[in-house]
């Protein structure tokens, strides 16, 4: 499960503890017991031929006077509907940085972020990406807020299935990487990096999880050949089963060129584990304390920190104020701004 989705259901959790009646919809794989799948617009949006024709010929789906539509990202779905939304703003990337993104997924998130209103609610997960979405959009500044990702383990059970639950060997001691396979992340460099490595070095292995993402097939071909390397690259993991290797690992490393938040620095984090992390702003706002900073296309650095034991930080690492309470605080003060748009709206009924 990725970040964007891990953050989506926590996300929806609040949703489900404050407002009446909340609904998860598909038009792919829809819960009939949900009271919404009783409405119309399923059999309007039941594949994505019917979507495009809605968008294309402007034919709108009208959300219900008293409902709002939460949205995990903007997309090109969301341009199919009329009425109040809530859409969570991870980073503006394809913006920003285009060529880390092909061409069609570049175009489609302009696309959407371009149909954005000042009706809608925007949720920025940190302050980082919430300054750079209110200089690219500036009319929508005053419908824009912060709600950092929240870091929830408490539903986390081992599927037994996956790579890591099916790892028959831990190493003893391991640097881990966390992320989507894709060039913003920059594995390649610390790929390069690991191959620098002296033979006497505190960690056996550098192992990599994340699934692949975009324009990742030169990265996926460096993470199969550095198998010789001792790096292990595991695509499909459980939350369980990554937390096992939070709690085993020696280090966590991130070598991001840029981030939103970074949910794994913060997943680390949780577990005291000691971070060595790219030199980006949002890093700088939520690392811990004694987490090392290194420029993040300098491979000579990065083979250093191999040879370096972090692992003896452990008993130094807290847990940084960012990832404790904040998130909650904040969704309660947008869920009072929702209410009294809701409350608004029944009135002029």
């Amino acid at each position: 499960m990725n970040g964007i989705t891990r953050d989506f259901l926590t996300l929806n959790r609040f949703w489900v503890s404050k407002f009446r009646e909340v609904s998860l919809l598909s038009y792919k794989d829809l819960d009939r017991s949900n009271f919404f799948s009783n409405f119309s617009i399923w059999r309007k949006m039941d594949s994505n031929w019917k979507i495009l024709f809605r968008i294309v010929f402007k034919c709108k789906v009208k959300i219900p006077e008293d409902c709002f539509l939460f949205f995990a990202q903007p997309n090109f779905f969301h341009t199919a509907f009329v009425g109040k939304k809530i859409f969570r703003i991870h980073d503006l990337f394809p913006i920003t940085n285009p060529e880390w993104f092909t061409f069609l997924a570049r175009n489609q998130f302009r696309f959407a972020f371009n149909r954005l209103t000042e009706n809608d609610i925007l949720l920025c997960n940190s302050q980082e990406t919430l300054d750079v979405f209110r200089r690219f959009f500036p009319k929508l500044a005053n419908v824009a807020f912060i709600v950092d990702c929240s870091i929830d383990s408490t539903r986390m059970v081992a599927c037994k299935n996956c790579q890591s639950c099916s790892l028959a060997y831990v190493p003893r001691s391991f640097a881990l990487m966390v992320g989507t396979v894709e060039p913003r992340k920059n594995y390649i460099t610390a790929i390069k990096a690991w191959k620098l490595k002296s033979d006497k070095i505190p960690y056996e292995n550098l192992i990599i999880v994340g699934k692949p993402g975009w324009k990742s097939r030169k990265t996926l071909r460096q993470l199969r050949k550095g198998r010789n390397q001792d790096i292990i690259y595991l695509e499909n993991v459980c939350d369980a089963g990554l937390q096992r290797l939070y709690q085993s690992a020696s280090l966590f490393l991130s070598t991001s060129l840029n981030e939103g938040f970074n949910i794994p620095l913060a997943e680390a984090a949780r577990q005291r584990l000691p971070v060595a992390i790219s030199d980006i702003p949002v890093h700088r706002s939520h690392a811990p304390q004694t987490a090392f900073f290194f420029d993040p296309l300098n491979i000579n650095q990065i083979s250093k920190i191999f040879t370096s034991n972090y692992e003896v930080l452990k008993p130094l690492v807290s847990l940084p104020a960012n990832f404790r309470s904040n998130s909650e605080q904040q969704l309660k003060e947008v869920f009072t701004i929702i209410t009294n748009l809701q409350n608004r709206s029944n009135k002029t009924i």
